[in-house]
């Protein structure tokens, strides 16, 4: 199924980065990924862009290569994610781990035991909320990639 994004530009400095025209504005970016949000692995996504707007430029190639560095982007944040979710859990299991070796407190036991289980808490956070709204975006933007440009 063919699903159309419409890009409307009335002006050129809306298409590009401010200090760089080589990259589309981060806006724009921002804005195809809302609206591809729902589609399909198997739609067929089509840009519609005025012709006047891309000043006689290869605007696809330029679109390419921003949302290939929006994926970079992405990806390390979530490496950079995956490796605070490491941090938390083996925080939280030394923390646990220790309050096993405190044999003659009992409340300090339980207070290591309870104080261990919040990283462990915030890893799985991170894997259930955080990790998935990155990995959708990437989804999204390997679908743009493949996205065919029509000028109008």
């Amino acid at each position: 199924m063919d699903r159309v994004i419409n890009i409307d530009i009335n002006d050129i400095h809306d298409l590009y980065e401010p200090y760089n025209d080589n990259y589309l504005h981060k806006d724009l970016i921002d804005y195809l990924i809302r609206q591809s949000t729902s589609f399909k692995k198997d739609d067929q996504i089509i840009i519609e862009i005025d012709n006047n707007a891309t000043k006689d430029r290869n605007f696809e190639t330029i679109m390419k290569q921003s949302l290939k560095k929006e994926r970079e982007r992405l990806e390390a944040k979530y490496k950079d994610m995956n490796k605070k979710q490491f941090i938390w859990f083996i925080t939280g299991i030394i923390v646990i781990m220790l309050s096993f070796l405190i044999k003659n407190h009992n409340a300090l036991q339980e207070i290591l035991i309870v104080v261990g289980s919040v990283p462990i808490w915030e890893a799985i956070s991170i894997e259930l909320f955080k990790d998935t709204d990155v990995r959708k975006k990437i989804h999204v933007i390997d679908l743009l990639l493949k996205s065919m440009i029509r000028t109008i």
